[in-house]
C-alpha cells in the first residue's frame, strides 16, 4: 500500500511535466502550420531582385537642372524621364516628426500635389549622377532638409514592375507606397536597416496597374534616389491620349417634297367675233348692204319730203 502510495504521487508529481511538454508541442506545432500559411500567402507587390526587372523605363534625372549640393530647388511639379513627380500626392496629409515629412490618407484621384516653397523636391550631383531628394520641414537649402522630405511619382503608364537605387542610407526606414490610378492603396512595404543599395519591387502576377508611388523616410541624414526603374517607358510631355471611338449617327434623309400639282387653267372661251365694221367694197357695194337700203331710203323719203314743200308753198 506504501509502495502504491508512492507510486501514485509519483505520477502525479510528473503530470505537470507532460502538460507543459503536451502544451509546448501544441504551441510549436500551431506556429509552424502559421509560418507555412503566411508564406502562402502572396502580397499584392513583392519585393524581389532588382536584377530581375525589366526596366524599359529609368528616371536618371540627368535631363533636368541639378549641380553641384545643395543642387537646384524645385517648387513645382517637374517632369524627368517621361514621369512627373512633387511632394505627395493630393488628398495625402503631410505633418511631420522632427526633421522629417509624414504622409497619411488615401488620394483620389491620383494627382500631384507640391509642398510649400522650399519643402517639395531638390536635384543635386551625387558623384557621377544626379539623384532626387524630398524636402523636409526645415525647407531649402538647409542641409537638415536634404533628403528628409517626402516624393511621389506619377506615371503616364500602368506599371507591373518598379525599383530604384538609394543613396545615403543610414540604417533608418522608408515606407513605400503602391497606388492605383483612382487613388486605391494597392500595397505598402516598409523597408529597413536602409543601405546604398538598389531596390526592387514586382506587382503579383505581373498585372500592370500600379500608376504611382509615395515615399518617406526616417533616416538619419536623409537619403536621395536615383534611376526610377519601371517596366513601361514614359513619353516626354503629356502623353497622347487614345481617343474613344464615337459611333457617328445615322443622317436622317431629308424628306423629298411632294410636288404641287399646278392647277389646270379653267379655259377661257374667246368671245364671239363682232361683225367687220369696214373693209373694201366689192363690185359696187358695201359689205354693208343693209346700211345703203337705209341710206337709199332715207334721201329717198327726203327728196319726197323736199318736192311737197315746193308744191304746198304755191
Amino acid at each position: 500500500m506504501r509502495r502504491l502510495g508512492i507510486a501514485v504521487t509519483a505520477a502525479v508529481a510528473l503530470m505537470p511535466i507532460f502538460v507543459i511538454a503536451a502544451l509546448i508541442a501544441l504551441a510549436a506545432t500551431h506556429l509552424w502550420s502559421a509560418s507555412g500559411a503566411s508564406a502562402g500567402i502572396a502580397e499584392p507587390v513583392a519585393q524581389v531582385d532588382p536584377a530581375t526587372l525589366t526596366c524599359d523605363g529609368t528616371v536618371t534625372f540627368d535631363d533636368v537642372t541639378g549641380g553641384d549640393q545643395p543642387g537646384t530647388n524645385y517648387d513645382a511639379v517637374f517632369e524627368s524621364g517621361g514621369a512627373d513627380l512633387a511632394e505627395r500626392f493630393a488628398g495625402q496629409t503631410l505633418s511631420a516628426n522632427g526633421d522629417f515629412d509624414v504622409l497619411s490618407g488615401s488620394p483620389s484621384p491620383l494627382t500631384l500635389q507640391t509642398g510649400a516653397a522650399n519643402q517639395n523636391l531638390n536635384v543635386f550631383v551625387n558623384g557621377s549622377s544626379q539623384v532626387l531628394t524630398g524636402l523636409g520641414p526645415l525647407g531649402f537649402p538647409n542641409a537638415n532638409a536634404i533628403g528628409e522630405g517626402s516624393f511621389a511619382v506619377l506615371f503616364d503608364f500602368d506599371q507591373s514592375e518598379f525599383g530604384f537605387d538609394l543613396v545615403g542610407g543610414n540604417g533608418g526606414t522608408a515606407t513605400v507606397d503602391f497606388f492605383g490610378r483612382d487613388g486605391t492603396l494597392i500595397h505598402t512595404i516598409v523597408l529597413t536597416a536602409l543601405s546604398d543599395q538598389s531596390y526592387g519591387f514586382q506587382r503579383e502576377g505581373g498585372l500592370n496597374d500600379i500608376a504611382g508611388i509615395s515615399i518617406q523616410n526616417d533616416d538619419a541624414g536623409g537619403i536621395g534616389f536615383d534611376n526610377l526603374c519601371h517596366d513601361v517607358a514614359g513619353v516626354v510631355g503629356q502623353p497622347t491620349p487614345t481617343p474613344t471611338p464615337t459611333t457617328s449617327p445615322t443622317s436622317t434623309p431629308s424628306p423629298t417634297a411632294s410636288p404641287t400639282p399646278s392647277p389646270t387653267p379653267t379655259p377661257v372661251p374667246s368671245p364671239a367675233a363682232l361683225p367687220p365694221t369696214g373693209g373694201q367694197p366689192s363690185g359696187g357695194s358695201g359689205s354693208l348692204p343693209w346700211l345703203a337700203a337705209i341710206g337709199a331710203f332715207a334721201v329717198m323719203s327726203g327728196g319726197a319730203w323736199l318736192a311737197y314743200q315746193r308744191r304746198h308753198a304755191r
